[in-house]
């Protein structure tokens, strides 16, 4: 007759619950408590609910779209915009021809159940175009009486103000800043932005640059005149505003048909960013390490992650549902960063898909095409024993092209060459208002095999 040997027995049994993650769950929600990162004081009601790889709620944050209720589009037709649309017969300048074609794309190609046009300069005159197609007309022939100056602070307040929860609105400007008093440049334009921006934090904003050849005066900084401006291109901008999932409709139009030069995004978020670790690719051979299936988790191979024990693996991202600014290279290496509360962690080097192409082992070369960029990652010095919690975040700060395109003054021909007076204090105050905001989170963990 067989005999049951119980010491045996009760060593799988040990074996079945403590090994490969697979220890005690305490709050029920069937994740276990070495890899359960969210573990609740009473038993959890619902375990659908739960992410079976973190044992956190799942990611619930889906950023809606809806229609716009009304779309605002308002040019600015002060004096200092005369030269991007000068009345001469011949050939039309660039902001003639992308203009005239972008107000037309709003007409025909965004969805909303308003759409009006404006001209807006002097601050208090708002000139309402005639019909849906009149705004086009008028900027390919220069049918405007022009204003003498807006100042841009009240400019974009104004528009704020007017700007309800379902509505998007857009500027088109140069965004040139020419207060009353010369002394009021430092700390005031930027301050009165953030504010703006901090009333209203549901408020998304987008902007496209532009440049467009230019004649005519130009009025600088201190309100000098230039006559006979300019041999050079003069930058101007597009902005878009109003809730993140409105706005990206209008950016959606915009990426698609319009010719700009540079973009930036401010009061954003993409929530979870999808992505996996490799199982063989971009990782250095005596990390000894397995992919937990189906999660973002790292088994290591029953032992602590001590300072000289470094794990080394990749992870791939997929980022193809983010602006180009957040998609960049540089702008990654610069603004990518790994956290976590208990370990030590460093990027050691983030690539594209045509970049990592070849160190993808055969293992992983269909999982690998998922992705549009790879973050190789050494982790070590782990506080907890068996356990390290780790999240990928993306910051959003300014793009490095804001700096080449900035002057900090605009009285000679080499300073306002191509370049936007003031440009850097105005997108920083909004920024700031944003300040230390993540753009997504990607969360995982590392564990021991065994206890």
């Amino acid at each position: 007759m067989f005999k049951i040997n119980y010491n045996w027995l009760l060593l799988i049994l040990c074996f079945l619950l403590y090994s490969c993650g697979g220890s005690s769950d305490s709050d029920y929600d069937n994740v276990s408590d070495i890899i359960d990162n969210c573990i609740s004081s009473e038993p959890v009601e619902n375990a659908d609910s739960i992410d079976p790889c973190t044992g956190c709620p799942k990611d619930t944050l889906k950023i809606t779209s809806s229609k716009i209720d009304n779309l605002q589009v308002y040019l600015e037709i002060s004096g200092s915009m005369k030269g991007y649309m000068p009345k001469k017969t011949g050939r039309s300048t660039d902001f003639q021809k992308q203009m005239a074609s972008l107000f037309s794309w709003f007409v025909t190609s965004v969805e909303s159940n308003s759409k009006k046009f404006y001209g807006i300069k002097d601050d208090q005159t708002t000139l309402k175009f005639e019909s849906k197609d009149d705004v086009a007309s008028k900027i390919s022939r220069a049918e405007f009486e022009f204003g003498k100056t807006t100042t841009l602070p009240d400019l974009v307040e104004k528009i704020i103000k007017k700007t309800n929860q379902e509505d998007v609105s857009v500027i088109v400007s140069d965004f040139l800043y020419s207060p009353p008093n010369v002394l009021n440049l430092e700390g005031t334009l930027n301050v009165r932005l953030r504010e703006m921006f901090l009333k209203r934090p549901e408020m998304a904003l987008s902007v496209y640059a532009f440049k467009s050849d230019y004649s005519g005066k130009f009025y600088t900084v201190t309100n000098q005149v230039i006559q006979n401006c300019c041999n050079d291109k003069r930058p101007y901008y597009v902005w878009v505003m109003g809730k993140q999932p409105l706005v990206e409709q209008v950016d959606k139009l915009i990426s698609k048909k319009m010719n700009f030069l540079e973009e930036l995004h401010i009061g954003k978020k993409y929530g979870k960013i999808e992505g996996e670790i490799l199982s063989q690719s971009g990782r250095n051979p005596e990390s000894l390490w397995q992919r937990k299936s189906n999660c973002t988790n790292i088994i290591t191979e029953g032992k602590n992650i001590s300072e000289d024990e470094k794990l080394t693996y990749t992870i791939g991202l997929n980022l193809s549902k983010l602006p180009k600014q957040h998609q960049n290279l540089e702008y990654l290496k610069s603004n990518l960063s790994v956290r976590s509360s208990n370990s030590k962690s460093n990027i050691t080097k983030i690539y594209t898909y045509k970049e990592f192409e070849p160190k993808v082992a055969k293992e992983d070369i269909i999982l690998a095409k998922k992705y549009t960029h790879f973050v190789e990652i050494e982790t070590y010095s782990v506080d907890i024993p068996n356990k390290a919690i780790l999240n990928l975040e993306l910051k959003n700060s300014l793009p490095m092209w804001i700096e080449k395109w900035n002057t900090e003054s605009d009285e000679t021909d080499a300073e306002r060459n191509e370049k936007t007076v003031l440009l850097k204090r105005v997108v920083s105050g909004i920024q700031e208002a944003h300040e230390n905001q993540t753009l997504f989170s990607y969360p995982y963990i590392i564990t021991a095999s065994a206890l």
